[in-house]
């Protein structure tokens, strides 16, 4: 009964199938659908048995139809699950392939904003160096002008120069004029005075040439005789100033004025030296001319030419009666004064050292001297025999000056190495080095006591050191200017400090604070 009703439901499905829908024969390239061809009857057959209240045949059908679903499930799949998945997986990856664009993307933007960055840097570092570049073209257009200044200036110097030589020469010859025709007028005298009977005696000649030199300010050199250096301590009234020093306050300090103003020489002058008794000044300048100046008028008193090139120091003797300078030769000249004119001549050369000498100075005896050459050596001379007794070769740099510690034996020199030394002058062999400069030491000066040793060098530091445990202990700085030259006042309590700038300051002592300038 329930095949029959199966049957009588199928055929009434297919026949309104068929009408609603008229099969057609699938051409060649048609696509049949399995789905098309197996039509679901499931409702239209629970339905139909509803409808005529069959629910025995309507419960066997739902039986069969779920056992026969069940085993069409088991052997295939729907293709619509499968499709299914496979538009997931492409969701997926469409999804992932979106999260990789969008990084990309975002790691682009962060490049194009570094990029930018990078760009406005440049933008602007370009902007610099073009005004950079407009301020370099207008210096340089500038220093052509200063170049062409100066070379006008050099042209004028030069011709001045010429002019000098040519006016040198000129005196030169009338003095070679007037020495000849006094040297005619002597012996025609001497020839008078023979006729006439009335010639001078050898002793008296002497005697008034002793005389003569007796009036002048320097008299001819006496070395005293010695074997060795002394090595005896100073006396306790040795280390206090001149009674005659008056202590220089920095309140004299700073109303200090120009007395006076000496022309000393057209070309630079190289070092300065005050006579013990304070009435002349020696200089000597970079035209190797040896000057000796009356204070405080500054009336010109001798002058030579001591080099035929540049001068670089110039000491005066203990006792004042005898000089020591220093130059581009590679000696040292101990001057005096003989015979009738009474001008400055040489006593004796020391000639050892391989290059130009910076510095020279006498020992507190008057007995040796010491010099400080470009050889990076410093040379220990006995006065007395013209020998050489030691030579320091503790620095590494070209010495620039060396000087006595007063009432002692021992040096201190000062060098390009940035390096302070002290030798004993006895043996030559070095005592103590004190650092501290970064710069070439250029002078070195001690107080009156020789306790303290104040140092510059050329970047413009000025330090002040003790002797007894060579240490620093004050440092004051006066530059950008090179510090030139340094000198202390007999009482010790100012130093003077001669810079590049063409300026002199005045520092206290010890504490180096700036008092005047």
């Amino acid at each position: 009964m329930a095949i029959v009703a199966c049957i009588i439901a199928i055929r009434t499905h297919l026949q309104l199938s068929q009408r609603k829908f008229p099969m057609r024969t699938p051409s060649m390239g048609d696509h049949v659908d399995g789905d098309f061809q197996n039509l679901p009857v499931e409702d239209f057959i629970m339905n139909f048995l509803m409808k005529h209240n069959m629910t025995k045949t309507m419960d066997a059908f739902q039986i069969e139809w779920h056992i026969l679903n069940g085993q069409e499930e088991k052997d295939s799949v729907p293709s619509v699950y499968v499709e299914l998945e496979q538009l997931r997986n492409e969701l997926r990856h469409c999804k992932e392939v979106c999260t990789q664009y969008q990084s990309i993307s975002s790691s682009s933007d962060e490049q194009l904003e570094k990029l930018r960055k990078e760009r406005d840097y440049h933008r602007t570092g370009h902007r610099r160096m073009l005004q950079e570049k407009k301020s370099i073209s207008q210096e340089m257009k500038r220093l052509y002008r200063k170049v062409d200044e100066n070379q006008r200036t050099i042209n004028e110097l030069k011709e001045k120069h010429n002019t000098a030589i040519r006016e040198k020469m000129l005196v030169k010859l009338k003095y070679n004029k007037a020495t000849s025709l006094a040297e005619k007028t002597l012996q025609q005298a001497t020839q008078l005075s023979a006729v006439n009977n009335d010639t001078l005696q050898p002793s008296n000649f002497q005697a008034e040439q002793k005389s003569l030199r007796a009036t002048k300010r320097f008299p001819s050199p006496k070395l005293v005789s010695t074997s060795k250096m002394a090595s005896t301590l100073p006396r306790p009234e040795q280390l206090l100033p001149p009674p005659a020093a008056r202590p220089l306050s920095p309140q004299r300090a700073s109303a200090l004025t120009i007395v006076n103003t000496i022309k000393a020489s057209s070309c630079a002058v190289s070092a300065l030296s005050l006579h013990p008794d304070g009435e002349l000044v020696a200089s000597v300048d970079d035209a190797g001319v040896l000057s000796l100046w009356q204070l405080p008028g500054g009336q010109l008193e001798q002058q030579v030419a001591a080099h035929s090139s540049w001068l670089s120091d110039v000491r005066f003797h203990p006792d004042g009666s005898l000089l020591l300078t220093s130059g581009s030769h590679p000696k040292i000249d101990l001057w005096s004064t003989a015979g009738f004119v009474c001008m400055l001549c040489i006593v004796s050369s020391f000639s050892e050292h391989a290059h130009c000498v910076w510095s020279c100075d006498f020992h507190h005896s008057g007995d040796f001297a010491a010099s400080a050459s470009m050889d990076n050596c410093i040379k220990i001379w006995d006065l007395r025999t013209g020998l050489c007794i030691h030579t320091a070769r503790h620095h590494t740099d070209s010495v620039n000056v060396v000087r006595f510690q007063p009432h002692s034996n021992y040096i201190v020199s000062g060098s390009s190495d940035r390096k302070l030394i002290v030798t004993d002058a006895r043996t030559g062999l070095k005592s103590s080095t004190m650092t501290g400069h970064e710069n070439a030491i250029s002078d070195v000066a001690f107080t009156y006591a020789g306790d303290i040793v104040v140092s510059c060098d050329l970047q413009g530091v000025v330090i002040a050191w003790t002797m007894r445990d060579s240490k620093q202990t004050h440092i004051q700085d006066v530059g950008p200017h090179p510090a030139n030259c340094v000198a202390i006042d007999p009482a010790g309590s100012v130093v003077a400090v001669g810079t590049g700038a063409g300026s002199i300051k005045l520092l206290s002592l010890p504490s180096l604070d700036l008092v005047a300038e």
